[in-house]
């Protein structure tokens, strides 16, 4: 069986979430946000984590910036939590 998770996507700077389910672990996402500077990061960690942003980038948007997965409304995601998905939070730093 296919693991799904549950992904809340925010928009730091903005008051508005997006809200997917995919058919799939995505978890090594969770917490990741694109823009994201770790002070207390050594060069290497800081190397890996942009690696992981870019990852996180190519999963989730096109060439022209949109997404790439359709978004569900709050109740889907519910469900989908209530049904065993693993919740995370991601997103993105204005």
């Amino acid at each position: 069986m296919v693991k799904q998770t549950a992904v809340i996507f925010s928009l730091i700077g903005d008051i508005n979430n997006s809200f997917f389910v995919v058919d799939e672990d995505i978890t090594k996402f969770d917490e990741v946000y694109i823009n994201q500077w770790c002070d207390d990061y050594t060069e290497e960690q800081q190397l890996e984590h942009e690696k992981l942003q870019d990852e996180f980038n190519d999963y989730f948007y096109d060439v022209d910036g949109d997404f790439k997965i359709p978004q569900t409304n709050k109740r889907g995601l519910e469900e989908a939590i209530h049904n065993g998905a693993t919740l995370i939070m991601c997103g993105f730093i204005l």
